[in-house]
Order: C-alpha cells, then sequence, then structure tokens
C-alpha cells in the first residue's frame, strides 16, 4: 500500500507491505533502490503470512521522499523517529539490506531504546574499510563527483531508454545463484523498477546517496551496543563476504549468518522467510 506523509515539513514515501496490525519492521533500500525493492523480494506475502507489517521508506531525494541539501546519514536517525512517532510506534525493528545496512548501523547507534532488533543482509560498510573497495557496490560512490555524475547519467538513459540491454548488463555482473533468482518469473522487470523508481527526481538523490557511504559515517560501529543479526552470502559479488566478516567483527555484540554460494540478491529471494521470522521472533520478545 502506497502512502505519502509529510514530517517535520519534508514529504516522505512509504511502502507498507504486510498487514496493518503487525509487528513493525522499518525498511531500508539499496542502492540503487527505493520503496518499491519489496516487490522483487514479494515482501507483502511473506509479511502477511508472518503477521508482520514492513514500512519501506524512500530516503530524501530517492522516489517519492523530499530532498534534503547537505544530509548526512546520522540524519537518518531523526527522521525515522519523527516517522515513527507520527505513524504512533513506539518501538520496531530495522531491516537494511545492501546500500540500507549504513542506515540500519545508524539506527543501532543513534536509537537503540526503540530497536526490537537490527538485521543488515548483504549490507554495505564503511568507506575506509579495505574490504568495501573488492565488491561492486562501492563502484559508483569510490569516483570524484564528475565520474559519477557521467556514470549514473548514462545509468539513468540505460533504464529509461534501453531496459533490456540494462537488465543484460546487470546479469553479466552477477554469479550464476543471482542470475537464476532474478531471471525468475517477472524479477528482473521489478529490479528495474526499483531502480528507476530511484531516479525519479533525477539524479540528485541517487548522487548524493553516493557521497554519504564515502563519507565518514559520524558514529564507530564498534561503539554500537544494540545486538545486530548479519546475513550473508558467500558468493556475493556487490558487496565481498570479507567486507561482511570485517563488521561482524567490529561491532561488539553481531551473530552473523553466511549462506554457502548464495549472492548478493539470491540471499533475500531465498532465505527471506528465515530472516523475518527470526525478526518476528525479537519483536515478540522471545
Amino acid at each position: 500500500m502506497e502512502k505519502n506523509i509529510v514530517v517535520e515539513k519534508r514529504k516522505f514515501g512509504i511502502y507498507e507491505y504486510g498487514i496493518e496490525s503487525g509487528s513493525v519492521i522499518f525498511y531500508f533500500h539499496g542502492f540503487p533502490g527505493s520503496r518499491l525493492d519489496g516487490c522483487l523480494f514479494d515482501f507483502d506475502t511473506v509479511a502477511s503470512n508472518l503477521g508482520l507489517r514492513i514500512l519501506a521508506i524512500d530516503r530524501p531525494g530517492i522516489g517519492n521522499s523530499e530532498f534534503k541539501i547537505n544530509r548526512k546519514l546520522q540524519d537518518w536517525v531523526f527522521d525515522v523517529s519523527n516517522i515513527a512517532d507520527y505513524l504512533k510506534i513506539d518501538k520496531f525493528s530495522v531491516l537494511g539490506i545492501s546500500g540500507g545496512a549504513p542506515y540500519a548501523l545508524a539506527i543501532a547507534s543513534g536509537l537503540p531504546d526503540r530497536l526490537h532488533s537490527v538485521s543488515i543482509v548483504s549490507g554495505m560498510g564503511p568507506f575506509q574499510y579495505k574490504e568495501s573497495l573488492s565488491g561492486s557496490a562501492m563502484q559508483i560512490p569510490k569516483l570524484n563527483r564528475l565520474l559519477r555524475k557521467i556514470i549514473v547519467w548514462f545509468m539513468k538513459l540505460g533504464i529509461t531508454k534501453n531496459p533490456e540491454k540494462f537488465k543484460n548488463r546487470i546479469c553479466a555482473t552477477l554469479p550464476v545463484s543471482d542470475n537464476k533468482f532474478l531471471t525468475s518469473s517477472g524479477k528482473l522487470e521489478d529490479i528495474v523498477t526499483a531502480f528507476k523508481e530511484s531516479l525519479k527526481q533525477g539524479l540528485k538523490g541517487y548522487l548524493h546517496e553516493a557521497k554519504i557511504y564515502k563519507d565518514k559515517w559520524g558514529f564507530d560501529i564498534k561503539s554500537i551496543k544494540s545486538k545486530v543479526y548479519l546475513w550473508h552470502g558467500t558468493n556475493d559479488k556487490n558487496v565481498s563476504v570479507e567486507l561482511a566478516q570485517r563488521i561482524e567483527s567490529e561491532i561488539p555484540n553481531c551473530q552473523a549468518t553466511y549462506i554457502e554460494n548464495e549472492g548478493h540478491f539470491s540471499l533475500t529471494g531465498k532465505y527471506l522467510i528465515d530472516i523475518l521470522s527470526r525478526i518476528k521472533q525479537y519483536n515478540n520478545g522471545t
């Protein structure tokens, strides 16, 4: 279910998956990505079956959410807190997939008292870690400002003018496990839709996201006191398993699950029920 809300005089686009009476998970989308990521992974069916309510929020400048000048990663703490207050949600869990992971960790650092649990899946890490540079997720953030703009402009052109060629380019860079998942019924179309939505307002939101990933985050993940649950595929080419292992070693209370031979997309595609079932247990206090 689509909804747009205005909080602190700014508009946020939200897609709500599952059931309205369910325990709440805030979902933080990938890079590129949007509130529509959940269609790719069938959030609605799985969340409904488990009695969960997943609120996927477009970040500022992405999809239906209003752009914010000079936004920093830690600003997300205030945005999510204000959105939760507006929706009359006291406690919740957060789930960050890929580029959503830094935002989930920011919430873990900044809002520990409001959290049931924190889960990151196939998650990006601090740019300063050498392990961040080996996967393709940092391909755009690590470039200088001009090159980023050129690459993203061509990416938008490919998505809008020649989506079939864009789909082929995605598949060419991914391992077999991801290709099998994405070439199943409608998945490639779903990912193009989510990517296209991320550029709905033009390039500025996406480019600012890239800057945020490259900048220092403003907090040290070693200081996170919340328990963090990490899921990662050993065959992930977008975010290396070595980065996941580095994140696990840095966060004091991190429990990691590594899935052999799964990739960046296939892990969530195949194990979403397991991931959400575990979150539900934490939401219920078990």
